[in-house]
């Protein structure tokens, strides 16, 4: 991991580069607070040309906000990610 880190209840977001050169975010979760981590999500830029996906990163509740260069974007964990 080379970015942001945001954790929520049982909800962890990382944000990732090397995949792709835009960069992705990695969203984890688990059952309880004593369950292990298990990727729920590999969420990528809706913006193909945008680069430092995950620059910045606020994971609260169900909300996911993610920056790039020149954007930010929200997503909803719970009506599944774009």
């Amino acid at each position: 991991f080379t970015g942001r880190v945001s954790v929520s209840g049982n909800r962890l977001a990382v944000s990732a580069s090397g995949l792709s050169a835009a960069g992705h975010v990695l969203v984890y979760s688990r059952a309880s607070a004593t369950s292990a981590w298990q990727l729920a999500a590999r969420v990528h830029s809706p913006n193909p040309s945008g680069s430092q996906f995950g620059a910045k990163l606020d994971l609260g509740g169900n909300s996911l906000v993610v920056t790039d260069s020149s954007n930010t974007y929200f997503f909803d964990l719970v009506a599944g990610l774009p």
